[in-house]
């Protein structure tokens, strides 16, 4: 009886754990460390500010909701003056380096997940991530933007395995220069092309579906798929993009099993 008591006991236990952790994760002390990362860059015009936003927020709760993450662990880059009480950072680019350079401190067992949306431009074939605080794309402005070598740099001093999802017009420009940081990268168009928002929304709505174990590369695919339906289905969609932007994905096959979740992949 005793015996059956205790076994009792340690089932409720277990129950209790899973339950008041997100989503069902369980997490302990020997747990690697999940950080993600979103980053808005200047939007310049209040409606894609809204817009910028609305998908940050979007990903930042889906993260809680479904992936096992809390606020302590989302470091939120966004411009500080629209009064959002989760952003932690403004997204100057001086704030930007300083706070992911101290991801260095990430071990190699560890998880980070990036999140860049914003206007990009590739200038003298170097992509750049448009800031606050810039003011343009003119050479002295544009110094004050994050360049893909700079955030190359940043991410190769990270010993952590990272999944970084970005996008930004000429999106494929990112690719080359996180090439070799252990990551897996995925973009939202072409190295020559305009991006439109449709890869953050199709992706934040397959990240609400099904397991939160599954891999970056089956989201990353059905992502794709989900976004290519939606154009074939849709006149008024074709119109807008003329060439439809072409997502891009590039890991380590070694990475390719990675999930967002929180925990172990």
């Amino acid at each position: 009886m005793k015996k059956k008591a205790l076994y009792f006991i340690a089932i409720l236990a277990l129950g209790v754990l899973v339950s008041s952790s997100s989503n069902g994760l369980v997490t302990g002390p020997d747990t690697p460390k999940c950080i993600a990362v979103i980053l808005t860059g200047d939007p310049t015009h209040e409606l894609v500010f809204a817009q910028f936003h609305e998908t940050s927020m979007s990903f930042y709760n889906t993260l809680i909701k479904y992936y096992g993450y809390t606020d302590d662990s989302i470091i939120l880059f966004e411009h500080k003056g629209n009064g959002s009480k989760e952003v932690d950072f403004n997204a100057e680019k001086g704030t930007v380096i300083r706070e992911l350079s101290k991801l260095a401190r990430l071990k190699a067992k560890d998880k980070l997940v990036i999140f860049i949306q914003g206007m990009g431009r590739i200038i003298k074939g170097e992509i750049y991530l448009r800031l606050p605080g810039s003011g343009g794309w003119e050479e002295e402005n544009n110094k004050l933007n994050l360049s893909g070598e700079e955030l190359g740099e940043l991410m190769g001093a990270i010993k952590a395995k990272k999944i970084i999802l970005i996008e930004t017009c000429n999106g494929k420009g990112w690719i080359k220069p996180l090439q070799g940081t252990n990551s897996v990268v995925a973009v939202s168009c072409d190295s020559n092309q305009y991006s439109y928002g449709q890869f953050s929304g199709s992706l934040v709505a397959e990240l609400k579906k099904g397991s939160p174990r599954r891999s970056i590369k089956e989201i990353y695919e059905a992502t794709r798929r989900q976004n290519e339906e939606a154009l074939r289905q849709n006149r008024y969609l074709r119109n807008i993009f003329g060439t439809p932007p072409r997502f891009s994905y590039s890991s380590d096959p070694a990475n390719d099993g990675l999930s967002i979740a929180r925990g172990p992949s």
